[in-house]
C-alpha cells in the first residue's frame, strides 16, 4: 500500500500544493479510528510511546511533503529510489530502539539496498 500511496500522491496536480496531504490525513485518521473501534483496539499509549509516535508522525508528514514537492518539481526518479529505502530505516530503528538482532540475510539486504542506491545515483 505504500507504493499505491506514493503513486496517488505523485498524481496530485501541482496547483494543489501541499493540500493533498491534508486530504490524506483527513482520510487516514478517521479510517484508522474506525478500524481500531471495529477491532476494539486500545489506543491508550504511555507517555514515552506517545512521544515516539509524535516524532514518527512528524517525520512521516515531513517525508510525504518532501516527496510531494519532488513529484511536483519532476525529480521523481531520484525520490523513488530514496523512498525504496524505507525498510532500511525500519530495520535501523529496530536495532537502535528495540535492540533487535539482525540476521545475516538482513545485513545482506541492507548492503544490496545501499549498492542499488549507489548504482541508481550514478
Amino acid at each position: 500500500m505504500f507504493g499505491v500511496f506514493f503513486i496517488l500522491l505523485g498524481q496530485a496536480h501541482p496547483d494543489t500544493g501541499l493540500w493533498a496531504l491534508l486530504g490524506v490525513r483527513l482520510t487516514s485518521i478517521p479510517l484508522g479510528l474506525f478500524v481500531a473501534a471495529r477491532t476494539r483496539t486500545n489506543l491508550r499509549l504511555s507517555r514515552r510511546t506517545l512521544l515516539w509516535a509524535g516524532f514518527a508522525g512528524s517525520l512521516d508528514l515531513t517525508a510525504n511533503a518532501l516527496f510531494l514537492l519532488a513529484a511536483m518539481e519532476g525529480h521523481l526518479g531520484v525520490v523513488a529510489v530514496l523512498a525504496s529505502l524505507y525498510p532500511t530505516s525500519t530495520v535501523l530503528l529496530a536495532l537502535a530502539v528495540d535492540k533487535e538482532r539482525v540476521r545475516a540475510v538482513q545485513v545482506a539486504g541492507l548492503g544490496l539496498a545501499a549498492t542499488a542506491l549507489a548504482l541508481a545515483a550514478a
